[in-house]
């Protein structure tokens, strides 16, 4: 979402979660299951981030001031996801520090 801060990035991750929920997926004519969704969220400003690094590279520490890469953004919503995992699954967790 572009230019969306913390405070609205959360909201609209919850939005989506509850619409993923809202309606049973049919499997055939006789079943179908309901489905939930854990999300982890972050947020950058991309006029500080670094360009798009090669595919499969994910910086697991960031040292110095920014920029930021974009695997740094990935890799602090998927610290996110897990952490909604943690605490329960079928919710949405944001990042304790987006950028």
């Amino acid at each position: 979402m572009p230019h969306a801060s913390p405070t609205e990035a959360g909201p609209a991750a919850e939005r989506l979660r509850t619409r993923i929920g809202a309606e049973p997926v049919p499997l055939d004519a006789d079943r179908s299951v309901r489905v939930t969704a854990s999300i982890g969220v972050t947020v950058g400003d991309a006029a500080l981030l670094e360009p798009i690094p090669e595919p499969g590279f994910v910086s697991r520490t960031r040292q110095g001031p920014l920029p930021l890469s974009f695997g740094d953004l990935l890799f602090q919503a998927d610290k996110a996801l897990y952490q909604a995992k943690a605490l329960g699954r079928n919710r949405v967790q944001v990042a304790a520090s987006s950028f």
